[in-house]
């Protein structure tokens, strides 16, 4: 059984519900995980500890990390133990957001889980778990992936972090998919069920380490999605991730996303992404 201890993100699967969403946990819910007998706590005394639990982080937040408690905390599945993986599921754990990354080898996913302090899982089961999934794998692996989780995503936000490339001889890499086709529309054709967003995928995750920035942001990603709504969500995980978001419209649109491109992989501020993006699509009008 897990034990419970504090840190400044009260990781305690209880009580980490209440800060992260400034709300009890439910009644059910307050042993979870927990090595002791609900009978032998009184409820004042717990009900205590728990207003002390949130003053704590509330003000931990507030001076220290300056985020308070935000209503939009989500629960974000990520499928793909990798570095990109493991890079954005930090920096949204460290945002707020609660987070499970999955991989088919159990060993993988629970050292990537220990390495940034959440919930570790099958892929069929972050996908389950989260209301957003971030699709994080070697595309090599993508279709594997997405037969997996299919079912599972009907219906949610899914964002496509992977790039159509794949390792050849001589350590060069070759993309996959038709030269005049989408990354994000293909994408969308894998997982039809799904409402499918295209992001994470131009900065390689070792700029991203040196660059990202919550309370000073400079650094741009783009970002893809049929609905408005959708493009909003992801924006704010790139802004929760550190980063500036982009918004290039609808996947029909998101060519410039695709490698190769002016803007893949080249670390740039929004108002230079934005000219870069305008003269690509004026290039290939032309």
């Amino acid at each position: 059984m897990q034990r419970f201890y504090w840190s400044p993100r009260w990781k305690g699967r209880a009580v980490a519900q209440l800060p992260q969403s400034c709300r009890f946990p439910r009644r059910s819910q307050r042993f979870e995980g927990f090595e002791c007998c609900p009978s032998a706590i009184d409820d004042r005394k717990w009900i205590q500890s728990q207003l002390r639990a949130a003053y704590r982080e509330f003000f931990f937040r507030l001076f220290f990390s300056g985020t308070q408690c935000r209503s939009e905390d989500m629960k974000i599945g990520i499928i793909g133990a990798g570095d990109i993986g493991k890079l954005y599921g930090r920096l949204w754990g460290e945002a707020g957001h609660d987070i499970m990354i999955s991989s088919r080898s159990s060993e993988t996913r629970e050292f990537a889980a220990r390495a940034i302090a959440a919930d570790s899982g099958t892929p069929e089961e972050a996908a389950v778990f989260g209301e957003v999934v971030l699709l994080a794998v070697n595309y090599a692996n993508v279709d594997e992936a997405t037969s997996a989780i299919a079912a599972q995503v009907s219906g949610k936000l899914v964002i496509d972090a992977t790039n159509p490339l794949v390792l050849v001889s001589g350590g060069d890499t070759e993309r996959v998919i038709p030269e005049n086709a989408i990354a994000g529309e293909v994408m969308a054709e894998k997982l039809p069920g799904a409402r499918v967003a295209k992001s994470f995928t131009t900065l390689w995750s070792g700029y991203v380490e040196q660059h990202a920035d919550r309370e000073n942001p400079t650094v741009a990603m783009t970002l893809s999605a049929n609905d408005p709504a959708d493009r909003e969500t992801v924006a704010q995980l790139v802004r929760d991730a550190g980063l500036v978001p982009v918004d290039l419209g609808a996947l029909a649109q998101s060519r410039p996303l695709d490698p190769p491109s002016p803007v893949w992989n080249v670390v740039l501020s929004a108002q230079e992404l934005e000219e870069r993006v305008a003269a690509f699509r004026q290039e290939q009008v032309a």
